[in-house]
């Protein structure tokens, strides 16, 4: 605050920027650097953790829209109080990072031309205190492996059928299974219509292609882990 915006405090009050829920605030700093842009995303008062949760995924894509607009590829985030937010620091961790790289996914495999392509958000700094640094780099890594999981899939899904064909969903899905232990089972077209699922032959018979219905499962050896 003291280098970019000695005055900030009182700017902010004068913008009436109080932190609410869903409020946006972006202020360009001119500096020695270069210009810098200072990001406000209100959080507003929550009391549970599942609302806090809600609102904090909801802070981190506007956030990454923000940054989208601006143009900027690096960002540096002061993380909250996780105690105010009702979650520890590795949820916090997690559930940042989740929101920030799956509102950072775009489909532009072919866009050719890249003045068109939207301006990707390459760095991110997570600030926290000393004593939140192990936590929260165990949730961040939990939430990277989430988040690309989703992403990937949803790649998988915006790709074309003449690109990528059930079969070949279907060959991943055995390569993925095959690597971590998992069972699989890779149902095909006679046998999907013979279950009776004939809107999803239709489907594959739209596209041109042989449907495919994969089953994949994971078993733990904990006698009580959860479902």
């Amino acid at each position: 605050e003291k280098e970019f915006f000695p005055g900030l405090g009182a700017f902010l009050k004068d913008k009436k920027i109080t932190g609410k829920k869903s409020q946006m605030f972006s202020l360009p700093v001119a500096t020695k650097k270069g210009v810098k842009y200072l990001f406000f995303v209100g959080l507003g008062k929550t009391t549970t953790e599942s609302a806090t949760r809600e609102c904090l995924r909801e802070a981190m894509a506007r956030i990454v829209r923000l940054a989208e607009s601006a143009k900027v590829t690096s960002v540096a985030f002061v993380m909250p109080d996780p105690k105010k937010l009702h979650m520890t620091s590795e949820v916090v961790g997690q559930v940042t990072v989740i929101a920030m790289e799956m509102a950072s996914y775009v489909f532009d495999e072919f866009i050719t031309d890249t003045d068109a392509k939207k301006v990707a958000l390459k760095d991110v700094t997570l600030i926290v205190p000393k004593t939140a640094v192990a936590a929260t780099k165990k949730g961040v890594e939990l939430g990277l492996s989430i988040a690309h999981a989703v992403n990937r899939a949803r790649h998988w899904i915006d790709l074309p059928a003449n690109k990528l064909a059930p079969k070949d969903v279907a060959d991943r899905a055995k390569k993925i299974a095959k690597e971590h232990g998992l069972k699989i089972t890779v149902f095909g077209e006679d046998q999907i219509e013979k279950m009776g699922m004939g809107g999803l032959k239709a489907v594959g018979m739209g596209s041109k292609n042989e449907c495919q219905l994969v089953l994949v499962e994971y078993k733990t050896t904990k006698k009580n882990a959860p479902t």
